[in-house]
């Protein structure tokens, strides 16, 4: 099989920081014609743009997981949280996997709270996750519990 007509789509989660270790924060990590990405949602804050796009790539490396406490550093943690991987979905042209991979791709300019963000209760990086599976119901992607931000935001489409 060609790598060029393969689409990967995988889910991860991580503890968010103490003092909210309980809940999780999900990510995209996106892969098509040999170029991986993680794509996901940060408050704006974290960028000098002007109107900042909260949908971000690559600010940590693929699976790594958060800062351990809301008192270490963002961008240079001392200590991370470990990821889990939720699933992958790999599939060629026309498969379920590159629906996902459109989603996320084209979720700037079309996520409707792209430029917001909301620690609680939400939009966040959760919120974006369950929009992208709103966008692919087939998909059937199952958030966790404690995902908090995954829910009832999510506008009619």
């Amino acid at each position: 099989m060609d790598d060029q007509d393969v689409y990967v789509v995988s889910l991860y989660s991580a503890p968010m920081p103490w003092p909210l270790s309980f809940a999780v924060h999900l990510w995209f990590v996106i892969e098509h014609n040999g170029v991986t990405n993680r794509v996901e949602v940060w408050a704006p804050t974290h960028s000098k743009l002007e109107n900042p796009s909260c949908i971000v790539y690559d600010v940590y490396p693929l699976t790594q997981g958060c800062r351990v406490s809301i008192f270490e550093n963002v961008h240079k943690p001392i200590k991370v949280s470990h990821s889990k991987k939720l699933f992958t979905l790999t599939g060629k042209n026309g498969s379920l996997a590159q629906k996902l991979y459109i989603a996320i791709v084209d979720a700037k300019g079309n996520y409707p709270y792209e430029y917001t963000y909301r620690f609680y209760p939400g939009p966040n990086s959760n919120t974006f996750v369950a929009w992208v599976a709103k966008m692919v119901p087939e998909a059937r992607l199952a958030l966790p519990w404690n995902a908090f931000g995954k829910g009832d935001l999510l506008p009619k489409v």
